[in-house]
């Protein structure tokens, strides 16, 4: 007991706020008392390693000991927490059921067997003799946070109370990922230091990205999200000679901080305790009925700060808003740089034009240049300066009352260049290159923005006097309120609450000398520590053995469906098609049957095969798309580059090469987009995108905590954008090789474009393939899932990109759920994986680890015999590639053209080897037919018309009931497995949404978000239902193509029995989908108080049965409106498919009989002209020919 009394000055005691909780059955924080208290009689601190699973971790906290000892591999290693300390070797291993085991030695193997391990072992504690290692401070590393598995993310946070420094450890490419945000958020939260580690630099290529501007990109997004580490490390354990490679100056920092933590324990342990003392306060107000005053009364302290700072900052706001403006205006248009050009040219001292009357000529000249590029440049002045600063200006004067003077003022805003303005940026002397155009350009877009902010400075400082006085007017209100709202409270409970909290942080952290510390605490704490059992090793060994699913190896050489070592000569076959087609066309008599064959032609040479380019953000989709293209095309970068869809075709004689087509959102599609973004934090409806930009500029501020960053930062682009993009919504613009990167990259431009046209000529685009490199899997700018969907459906081939250290992250699951559901409507081997930075591979047993990783995470998803191709697209676009990228790409060549020449150009090709069979068959029975007398010739023109007859009724007649029932039942097992799902996963969206990381508060503000947790669980099963809606609709439109494909076989064999040579082919229509039936999946404002009823506060919430009450009445609630919705799904699927199979049967017969009744009128009219059998007889030849050729093949 002396041990607990002395040194009284740094003590604390534990015990009041042991008592409070235990008191109180606060278990959970109970818990975190008991760690603290242990932590503090260690005096242990711990720097935690944490980040994205494979950025590197484990492999860096071996490089800072100089000898491996965590397991590393660019998949997943550990499960649980591991723990390094100083201290004589051994390995301890403490198990979930409450006991541990020992290893005597360092096993590197076991720990990476049992690390893996979750389920049975909770931590690994490593004891290790090193020199980095220090007395009493523990190396932690933690499970990747983004790893697929949701315990091993919640593993990390439940950590973080014992944490005192965070390492987090990020990947080149990975550093703006949401997930990092969210947890940095959190750590700010708490007040945890932390420092960021940027691993992998040796990625960073100069040419793609300026270093300093990826920095600054950093810094900038970091600052946006209020994140302030203590320090940022770019490092590299690749390369370790890159001179951005700072790993020593971090070992160094790290070192350093391992001195200085231990003297700021005291304030570490306090801090914390201080965060349990407001989660207590907060929970125990919530239970007085108090709490719903004192949050208003919060709000209102935050509103009133925000209106005080808005005052001291109105017209600074404003001026940026207009420089803004002002900076992103695109001026300089190729165009307008061209122009001015040649008025830089005729102010040279020796510009000079013509011979006899020169001067006056010259003169001329350079009136006309100036003239033209005043007009040209005050035409864009207008129309991407001026009008949107009247715009932006408008909408701020509008928020005023009766101001109409001050809005007629901006009304009239104008400005023009002038010849004195032009002139002033001028250096006669310069010569005029390319590089010079660009600085004068520059210097007079800066001038003129100059000018004009001079300009609108008395607007600027009238409109923000008048909104001073309107946030003044809303402060008085406020103040008022809060005055209201203090007379209500009982400022008594108030009173009490602060004296109980002031004393338990006086008997904490200021015990008087009298005063016993500790003792229930540390007898918790004993108590805790006799209840670890030991167990026996080889028990816990052969216990994990049987837990571990059998991972055999398969073998290395990529799943290839068996393909024939024979192939068309398509090129063959195009050639003596067309010499076929100019043969026939000398014989007007079958013109329509050899139209026939040239529609058909016509088909294989404009047929243009669709590649489909999916994956996560920065998995290196573009890149890759540019080894496939040979050359770098797209833009590359680190950040999230593709935020519309690029699509990369071939030419023709409409689009030439480098033509680039630039396709913006209509108004319609944006405000969808928005509508579907907001809905969850607000009931109102919006009708036009002006209204939503001045909500968003009125709210964003208040609004932008609780969204999702991806979501955010699409609302940040939209805003700084809008007022440049509105004029662009539903048209297209042209664009060059060298312009159209902005569209794509720059997100307040790419955020309102729908898709972008490059029109490229290349061995790929020359085979007819058009390269669609879509937004990422988790990007925000993929939200309409219909057209992600029609592309997996149509494609001819899919290409999915992994990267190599993130071969299955977070980001990827709920598209490849999407993708093995649709498995069943793809062509076996059309989908080809992609394992990108393959390079990264230490060795290749490393290498068949990840895809044997990656293969079994597939086949969970039902993706079976993945087709897996390692690639390295960094190294494949060096100058000189190594041997092993080359031969890496040549496997992936070889199959992926041998399956587009064999499957999806197979079919067409061998549809028009079909029509010219069938041209050769009735030119042969014709001639034969032609040698019969008259009389049976018109005997045989009679027989074939009562068959055709026959045939008609035949095919009428044909009951298509039982194809019928094929498709209803489809659509009805479908929506009924649907209706499964939606009440399986019902409770897991509950959990996601409706949990005490969302729901914060008690009181009003509790509610409020209960409120917009309820709001954003039926806005995400909304979502889920449409795109269940656009899967369902494939499915049965692949099945509607089945049933038509059995129809054609049916119907060839009626006609076979009297027309041999005449056959229907089948081929896939184009998806066009059956439109969402309007359904309404929102609650009435009645169900939403009956939901709410179950909050009264947080403890009784969670730690009670409310929640799971509330979870039993809204999945119920759920069922019943999903059971409304699928059976609008039902009706509107059977009808549509019922009546697609109607018009297909229909299609089908008219397409017979036009052929048969074609046919037989070409015999007619050939019998009527014996002189060109010859001719026929000739051609009847050359078909015998190619067909031999080809259908020997």
């Amino acid at each position: 007991m002396s041990n607990q009394v002395m040194n009284k000055s740094n003590t604390i005691n534990f015990d009041p706020l042991l008592k409070i909780l235990s008191e109180n059955e606060y278990n959970e924080l109970n818990d975190k008392v008991i760690d603290l208290y242990e932590k503090w009689q260690k005096k242990e601190v711990t720097i935690g390693f944490t980040g994205h699973f494979s950025a590197g971790k484990s492999s860096m906290v071996n490089a800072l000991l100089g000898e491996t000892i965590l397991p590393s591999s660019p998949i997943p290693t550990s499960a649980n927490i591991v723990e390094i300390r100083a201290g004589e070797d051994k390995a301890v291993y403490q198990l979930n059921d409450g006991t541990y085991t020992e290893d005597d030695h360092v096993n590197e193997q076991r720990i990476k067997q049992l690390s893996k391990n979750g389920d049975i072992v909770q931590s690994v504690q490593i004891y290790k003799q090193n020199d980095f290692l220090r007395d009493q401070v523990t190396i932690m590393d933690t499970p990747g946070i983004d790893s697929s598995d949701d315990a091993e993310f919640d593993c990390t946070l439940n950590q973080i109370h014992l944490i005192d420094l965070f390492i987090y450890v990020m990947d080149y490419n990975h550093v703006l990922s949401e997930v990092n945000f969210r947890f940095l958020k959190e750590l700010e939260r708490r007040e945890v230091p932390y420092m960021i580690v940027i691993n992998q630099i040796d990625k960073h290529r100069e040419k793609e990205l300026l270093f300093d501007s990826y920095k600054q990109r950093l810094r900038v997004t970091y600052e946006e999200w209020s994140l302030y580490p203590e320090a940022m490390f770019f490092t590299s354990l690749k390369d370790t000679e890159s001179p951005l490679n700072q790993f020593h100056v971090f070992k160094d920092t790290l070192q350093q901080r391992m001195v200085e933590l231990p003297n700021q324990l005291d304030s570490k342990i306090k801090r914390e305790l201080d965060l349990i003392i407001e989660q207590w306060e907060s929970d125990h107000s919530g239970n007085t009925g108090q709490e719903q005053l004192l949050n208003r009364l919060e709000l209102i302290e935050e509103q009133k700060e925000n209106i005080q700072h808005k005052i001291t900052t109105v017209k600074q706001s404003l001026q940026k808003e207009l420089d803004a403006i002002l900076s992103n205006a695109y001026l300089m248009t190729f165009e307008t740089r061209e122009l001015a050009k040649e008025y830089l040219i005729s102010q040279q001292q020796n510009f000079k034009v013509g011979g006899l009357f020169a001067k006056k000529k010259t003169e001329a000249a350079k009136q006309e240049r100036m003239d033209q590029f005043l007009h040209q440049l005050n035409s864009r002045i207008q129309s991407e300066m001026v009008w949107a600063v009247r715009s932006q200006l408008e909408e701020n004067v509008r928020e005023l009352t009766n101001e109409k003077e001050l809005l007629q003022q901006v009304q009239e805003i104008s400005f023009q260049a002038d010849q004195e303005l032009i002139q002033s940026n001028v250096n006669p002397s310069a010569q005029v290159t390319g590089d010079y155009v660009l600085i004068y350009t520059k210097a007079l877009h800066q001038s003129i923005q100059q000018q004009l902010i001079q300009k609108f400075l008395p607007l600027i400082e009238s409109i923000s006097e008048k909104k001073s006085s309107e946030f003044d007017r809303q402060l008085d209100e406020l103040v008022q309120e809060q005055n209201s709202i203090r007379a209500e409270t009982n400022q008594d409970f108030v009173k009490e609450i602060k004296q109980v909290i002031t004393q338990l942080r006086s008997q904490l952290f200021e015990p008087n000398d009298t005063q016993q510390t500790n003792e229930e605490t540390n007898k918790a704490w004993q108590e805790k520590v006799s209840h670890r059992k030991k167990k026996s090793l080889e028990k816990l060994v052969q216990a994990a053995d049987n837990h571990q699913t059998d991972e055999t190896n398969t073998p290395n050489e990529p799943f290839m469906k068996e393909i024939s070592n024979q192939s068309l000569d398509y090129t063959q076959i195009e050639s003596d098609t067309e010499a076929i087609i100019h043969q026939a066309e000398q014989l007007p008599i079958i013109e329509q049957l050899t139209t026939k064959l040239k529609t058909r032609f016509k088909q294989v040479q404009e047929k243009e095969y669709t590649v489909a380019l999916f994956g996560a953000f920065s998995a290196g989709k573009s890149s890759f798309a540019n080894v496939m293209l040979g050359d770098s095309l797209l833009p590359v970068s680190p950040n999230p580059t593709t935020a519309a869809i690029n699509k990369i075709r071939p030419v023709s004689n409409d689009h030439e090469h480098g033509k680039v087509i630039v396709r913006f959102k209509s108004d319609e599609m944006l405000q969808e987009q928005l509508q579907q973004i907001l809905e969850p934090y607000t009931r109102k409806k919006f009708t036009s995108i002006p209204e939503i930009t001045k909500y968003l500029k009125k709210e964003w501020d208040t609004l932008r905590t609780y969204f999702e960053r991806t979501e955010a930062s699409f609302i940040d682009a939209y805003l700084k954008g809008i007022q440049q993009a509105k004029t662009w919504l539903s048209q297209t613009k042209e664009e060059t090789l060298n312009t159209f990167s902005d569209y794509v990259t720059k997100e307040h431009i790419s955020c309102f474009v729908q898709e972008v046209e490059i029109f490229y000529d290349c061995a790929l685009t020359k085979e007819g393939i058009t390269l669609v490199d879509t937004p990422g899997a988790d990007s925000i700018h993929a939200r309409h899932t219909n057209v992600s969907l029609q592309y997996i459906r149509q494609a001819d081939v899919i290409l999915y990109v992994n990267y190599y250290n993130h071969a299955f992250s977070r980001a990827d699951r709920e598209f490849l759920r999407q993708l093995g559901r649709l498995s069943q409507t793809i062509t076996a081997g059309k989908m080809f994986f992609v394992l990108n930075a393959a390079d990264l591979a230490d060795s290749e047993q490393e290498l068949n680890d990840v895809k044997n990783y990656l293969k079994s995470q597939l086949k969970q998803y039902g993706i079976g015999q993945p087709a897996i191709f390692p690639i390295s697209s960094k190294e494949l676009l060096t100058e000189q590639p190594a041997e092993f990228a080359v031969q890496q790409l040549d496997q992936l060549q070889t199959v992926f053209y041998q399956f587009m020449d064999l499957g999806a150009k197979g079919i067409v090709f061998q549809n028009l080897i079909g029509e010219l069979s069938h041209l050769q068959q009735f030119i042969a029975e014709t001639i034969r037919e032609a040698s019969l007398t008259e009389s049976e010739k018109q005997a045989t023109l009679s027989k074939g018309l009562n068959e055709r007859n026959e045939l008609e009724s035949k095919l009428a007649s044909y009951d298509s009931g039982v194809l019928e029932n094929q498709l209803t039942q489809e659509a009805t097992e479908l929506t009924h497995y649907l209706a499964e799902r939606i009440d399986i996963q019902s409770i897991e969206w509950l959990k996601a949404t409706i949990n005490p990381a969302v729901i914060q508060s008690n009181g009003k503000k509790g509610k409020e978000e209960l409120a917009s947790a309820l709001q954003q669980t039926i806005q995400f099963i909304r979502q889920k239902l449409t795109k269940e809606w656009y899967e369902i609709d494939i499915l049965l439109d692949d099945q509607m193509n089945r049933i038509k494909n059995q129809l054609i076989d049916v119907f060839n064999e009626f006609i076979e029995i009297s027309f041999p040579h005449e056959k229907l082919f089948f081929e896939t229509e184009d998806y066009t989908g059956t439109e969402l039936p309007a359904f309404t999946f929102q609650m009435t404002d009645d169900e939403k108080k009956s939901f709410l009823k179950y909050f009264k506060n947080k403890k009784d919430f969670f730690e009670r049965d409310a929640r799971n009450e509330l979870f039993e009445e809204m999945t119920q609630w759920i069922g019943n409106k999903k059971t409304e919705v699928i059976q609008q799904f039902n009706e509107k699927l059977h009808s549509s498919f019922v009546k697609k199979l109607h018009e297909t049967k229909e299609r089908l017969i008219n397409e017979t009989l036009e052929n048969i009744d074609l046919e037989r009128k070409h015999k007619q009219l050939i019998f009527e002209s014996q002189e060109v059998i010859s001719s026929l007889e000739q051609l009847q030849t050359n078909l015998n020919e190619v067909l031999a050729e080809h259908q020997s093949m």
